[in-house]
């Protein structure tokens, strides 16, 4: 039997985490599960680092992986953070995205889902319109065409009674 020891430069790991993307208001973090992070990226202020880092060692106790929404953790920003324990070694990684930034797409389409629908509604709406005033129309004319039906019908029964009596001369 024997031992392996590996070592990793801080600084590389460092610059590592330092290259990943993680947004405008995003965090990351490399936690020991002894509560000290070594290292960590996008945090505002240390006090949102050490809320952030006890939160998710709270949960790790639970589960090995998981989300959660954290709120203002002091530095007043939002983030929706997942984290998971590293296999084999006493370590979890904790990723937060800004809820604004993660969540910034939805709103972009929920804006144009909004928009398309009111366009929609207008347009129901102008059809209706145009329907219900067509059909004012309708019944004006389907009236006046009754009214001359029965003005129609009178000089009918008029004239039938001219003709019949024909012979005994018109007055």
């Amino acid at each position: 039997a024997g031992v392996i020891v590996a070592s990793v430069d801080p600084q590389k790991l460092s610059q590592f985490y330092q290259s990943l993307n993680v947004g405008r208001d995003g965090a990351i973090s490399l936690i020991g599960l002894d509560g000290i992070a070594r290292v960590a990226r996008g945090f505002r202020s240390e006090a949102a680092r050490a809320n952030t880092t006890s939160n998710i060692l709270a949960r790790l106790e639970a589960e090995a992986a998981g989300s959660l929404p954290i709120a203002d953790m002091g530095d007043g920003i939002r983030r929706l953070v997942s984290y998971r324990k590293v296999a084999g070694l006493p370590l979890a990684v904790a990723v937060g995205f800004g809820e604004e930034d993660a969540l910034d797409s939805f709103y972009n389409e929920a804006l144009k889902y909004i928009f398309a629908c009111t366009l929609i509604c207008a347009l129901i709406l102008a059809v209706m319109g145009s329907s219900i005033q067509h059909r004012k129309v309708l019944t004006q004319a389907y009236l006046a065409m009754r009214e001359s039906e029965t003005i129609a019908q009178a000089r009918k029964t008029e004239l039938s009674s001219a003709l019949e009596n024909i012979e005994q001369g018109l007055v």
